[in-house]
């Protein structure tokens, strides 16, 4: 059972709140809590387009995965926004074979983590390691290789929002 306060449920009212249970809570196990009191509504929001309150825990069960089949359906539409807008740069913005390069490079080692069974998470996780490997190139790099840099972080994190939007 999560720890009290750490987690929050929807209660037989279809309030979200925390949990205050130091044994067994009794609006259901781990499955039935989620991490902050928004996830807790989406989730409420989610089951209530389709059931009636109170909601049966295997209702409560689904929401939960509808919740993360959301952010991970979300997650394969920005990656493939991502791609589209290194295509963008690549034949659009950037000019020189160098930057063209780089961003032909980058969208080849981009393309190796985009794996159509990944869940949401497994692709949230190759989004911050490609926006930290560039953020910590960016300080050593100078011209048209610092804007190649600095282009690929403004995507990166703009994905990295878009995918937890309204979550």
């Amino acid at each position: 059972m999560a720890q009290a306060g750490s987690r929050y449920h929807i209660n037989e009212k279809g309030e979200a709140g925390p949990c205050r249970a130091t044994l067994a809570c009794p609006f259901g196990d781990d499955k039935h809590h989620f991490g902050s009191v928004a996830d807790a509504r989406k989730a409420y929001e989610l089951v209530m387009s389709s059931s009636t309150w109170p909601v049966p825990a295997s209702n409560q069960v689904r929401a939960a995965e509808a919740l993360e089949a959301l952010v991970t359906a979300r997650s394969r539409v920005i990656f493939d926004k991502v791609k589209e807008q290194m295509g963008y740069l690549r034949n659009e913005a950037f000019t020189t074979e160098g930057q063209r390069k780089e961003i032909d490079n980058e969208l080849a080692r981009f393309r190796q983590f985009d794996d159509p069974q990944a869940d949401g998470a497994t692709r949230i996780e190759v989004l911050e390691g490609f926006l930290n490997g560039r953020a910590s190139r960016g300080g050593r790099e100078k011209g048209q290789a610092k804007q190649v840099t600095e282009a690929l972080i403004d995507i990166y994190s703009v994905a990295l929002e878009e995918i937890s939007e309204g979550i």
